[in-house]
């Protein structure tokens, strides 16, 4: 995102759809999304992501990230 675009709520906004569209599909567990920008870490933290694998690719770092849809339990159950 061009930085003039930033700190609007646009990601976040986004992020929120996204999850609600998740939580709605009866066969979702959650969203999974990668960053190449070690810098949106705290960012997708904020939002329930967690860190779940990291890794180099022809140089370019990358971390995997996910958050669980609520009312899904460790392992990927539905309650």
């Amino acid at each position: 995102m061009e930085p003039e675009s930033q700190r609007r709520g646009v990601g976040g906004t986004l992020l929120d759809t996204l999850h609600r569209m998740s939580e709605n599909h009866p066969a979702s567990v959650g969203v999974g999304l990668d960053t190449e920008n070690r810098l949106n870490i705290p960012l997708y933290e904020r939002s329930g992501y967690q860190v779940v694998a990291s890794g180099n690719y022809e140089g370019l770092e990358i971390w995997c990230m996910f958050r669980p849809n609520r009312g899904t339990l460790p392992g990927n159950r539905k309650v």
